[in-house]
């Protein structure tokens, strides 16, 4: 969501998106593995809120012409 509105809105929003995925990306390698929280205690293999999801989105914001938004049916 941040992506297409940093991109159709304002550029501040992709910021964000870029940061949030940065924390995202610390907490793996403090940790060993991905969450969608730190209060969640084992993984979730789902898209919307497990492992799928999180790469979907590190991918996305890598490349967001490639990878459409699931969310607005790109």
């Amino acid at each position: 969501m941040f992506i297409t509105a940093g991109e159709k809105l304002d550029p501040k929003y992709k910021k964000w998106a870029w940061d949030r995925a940065s924390l995202i990306l610390e907490r793996k390698k403090q940790l060993g593995r991905y969450f969608f929280s730190p209060q969640t205690p084992m993984e979730d293999p789902s898209l919307f809120r497990g492992l799928a999801g999180i790469g979907y989105q590190l991918l996305r914001i890598q490349n967001p012409q490639k990878f459409p938004s699931l969310l607005l049916l790109e």
